[in-house]
C-alpha cells in the first residue's frame, strides 16, 4: 500500500513539472517578440517524411507518417550572411497530415523574400514566424497533466 502511495505521489508531481516547463518555453518565445527582422530569401523549400512504425495489441503492423516542411533562408546581419532553418519562433512545425505540411511550405516558395526575426545578440538565433499561439498552454499539455494526475490518485488510493 505504501509503495502505491509514493509513486502515485511521484506521477503526481510530474503534472504542475510539465505545465511549468511549458508556461516557461512560452514565456522564453514571447520574450523574443522585439527582435528585429531584417529582410531575407528563402533557398529551400522541402517537405520531409518520416515513417514510425509500430504493432497494435493484435502483433499487426501500423505505419504512419510525420511530415515536416524544411525551408532554409539566407539573411545578412552587421555584413555577415547567415543561414536559418527555423520556423517558428517554438521551434519545427510537423503534421501527421500531409496538407497541413504542404500548407506551411506553400507561404515559403523558393527565392520568396522573407522578414526574418533574429537575436541582435546571437543572430544564428532566428526564424520566420514569431507567433508562439494565443495559449500558454495547449490542449495537449492540459490531457498529459490530467492523464498524469489521475493515474497518480489511482495509485495512490487503490494500489
Amino acid at each position: 500500500m505504501e509503495e502505491g502511495m509514493v509513486v502515485g505521489v511521484l506521477v503526481c508531481s510530474i503534472a504542475p513539472i510539465l505545465v511549468a516547463l511549458r508556461v516557461r518555453r512560452y514565456r522564453k518565445a514571447m520574450a523574443k517578440a522585439a527582435y528585429p527582422t531584417v529582410s531575407g530569401t528563402i533557398c529551400k523549400n522541402v517537405l520531409d517524411v518520416k515513417e514510425h512504425e509500430s504493432t497494435d495489441s493484435d502483433n499487426r503492423r501500423e505505419v504512419s507518417y510525420e511530415y515536416i516542411p524544411r525551408v532554409e533562408y539566407t539573411f545578412s546581419v552587421g555584413g555577415k550572411t547567415y543561414t536559418g532553418r527555423r520556423i517558428n519562433v517554438l521551434g519545427s512545425k510537423s503534421s501527421s497530415l500531409e496538407s497541413e505540411a504542404l500548407k506551411v511550405l506553400a507561404a515559403y516558395p523558393l527565392n520568396a523574400t522573407v522578414d526574418v526575426y533574429h537575436n541582435p545578440d546571437d543572430p544564428e538565433d532566428a526564424f520566420l514566424e514569431n507567433d508562439p499561439g494565443k495559449r500558454m498552454i495547449d490542449g495537449n499539455t492540459w490531457f498529459a497533466a490530467i492523464i498524469l494526475l489521475v493515474i497518480g490518485i489511482a495509485m495512490m488510493v487503490f494500489v
